[in-house]
């Protein structure tokens, strides 16, 4: 890796991780701090720290959610709502560019599966402890803007459930392809 960009690893990370505080004080100001739970956000602060410890998997994991899930539910969401805010717009335009700093030099295998039990495992979390309102990951029901109303949420987590891994694992692929093949990931002692 370019040893310049080596050295931006824990600035970028830094950077994601304080786009991200931004983030969570309008959403705890605003009064919807559970939102903070969307699986993009999550995927922000597990690229942060991943830049900052220099951890492959942690950062291949928030690039490949952000491109192949993350960005387009977010532009699907601001094109539905005409509606974002600055520190939204911020950390879903910059976690993409500061992850692919490590990404562009290949994704681990079996990166999407891992992205894949991260959204899978915020389900139930953002079932049992966000309200229905904002419809946090899905959980509550399918999107309303194209199904109407939400329906019922196991039909949502089914439905959702398999588009998102079918999404991880297309870009996976397709990233693969035009990536070069993934370094062994290597430990410092």
């Amino acid at each position: 890796m370019d040893l310049r960009l080596r050295h931006a690893e824990p600035v970028l990370g830094a950077s994601l991780l304080l786009a991200l505080g931004l983030l969570a004080r309008a959403k705890l100001v605003a009064g919807v701090g559970p939102e903070l739970l969307w699986a993009c956000h999550v995927a922000s602060a597990l690229g942060g720290v991943g830049l900052l410890l220099r951890s492959r998997r942690l950062v291949a994991l928030a690039f490949l959610f952000h491109v192949a899930v993350g960005a387009p539910a977010y532009a699907l969401e601001v094109a539905a709502s005409r509606t974002t805010t600055w520190e939204s717009a911020l950390l879903h335009l910059l976690t993409p560019a500061a992850t692919w700093v490590v990404a562009r030099h290949g994704l681990p295998r079996r990166t999407w599966l891992a992205a894949w039990g991260l959204y899978l495992a915020l389900l139930p979390l953002s079932f049992l402890t966000t309200p229905p309102g904002p419809n946090v990951n899905l959980a509550h029901g399918l999107w309303s803007p194209l199904f109407g109303a939400p329906g019922a949420a196991w039909v949502s987590w089914l439905v959702n459930g398999a588009a998102v891994g079918l999404a991880l694992y297309l870009a996976s692929r397709a990233l693969r392809r035009w990536l070069p093949a993934a370094a062994p990931t290597v430990t410092p002692t």
